[in-house]
């Protein structure tokens, strides 16, 4: 995992060409992903996998509605199960 926070020259919020152009010369060469400051929610950190042993096996978790107005989410509910009609 390459750590790409704090590196301001890959965090564009609308233009994604300089953090398209480390991924894929780090994908080329065989790295499993990287970490990097969100633009959308400052103060956080996301992760990018370039390739899919970067994680563990996948195992399936709850399963939620959820409300949106048009803009944002509003609210949201866990299923507890489904019951074909």
């Amino acid at each position: 995992m390459i750590d790409l926070r704090n590196q301001p020259e890959y965090a564009h919020a609308d233009n994604y060409r300089p953090g398209q152009a480390i991924a894929e010369e780090l994908y080329q060469v065989g790295e499993f992903g990287v970490l990097y400051d969100s633009v959308r929610h400052p103060g956080h950190q996301a992760v990018a996998l370039l390739r899919p042993p970067a994680t563990t096996s996948v195992m399936q978790a709850g399963h939620y509605a959820l409300t949106w107005n048009g803009q944002r989410f509003t609210g949201y509910a866990r299923v507890e199960g489904f019951h074909p009609l």
